[in-house]
């Protein structure tokens, strides 16, 4: 399965613990928090993001991909 791909399936996954859901746009200032740290996007594909911006824009793209698929 290419990336693509595996980016626009978003299950929910549930444990006893914890729920991850998939991403919504107002989730932007949380993803900015971790995808800003260059120790963090050095292990996935997308370039550090510098802005709340950066996040918007990919969390739209994952939601791009998800309808196409």
């Amino acid at each position: 399965m290419d990336l693509r791909t595996q980016m626009a399936i978003q299950p929910t996954l549930q444990t006893s613990r914890l729920t991850l859901t998939p991403f919504l746009v107002s989730d932007a200032e949380a993803v900015f928090a971790y995808a800003c740290n260059p120790n963090v996007s050095q292990h996935t594909t997308w370039n550090t993001h510098t802005s709340v911006s950066d996040a918007e824009h990919f969390i739209r793209w994952v939601h791009e991909l998800s309808l196409i698929h």
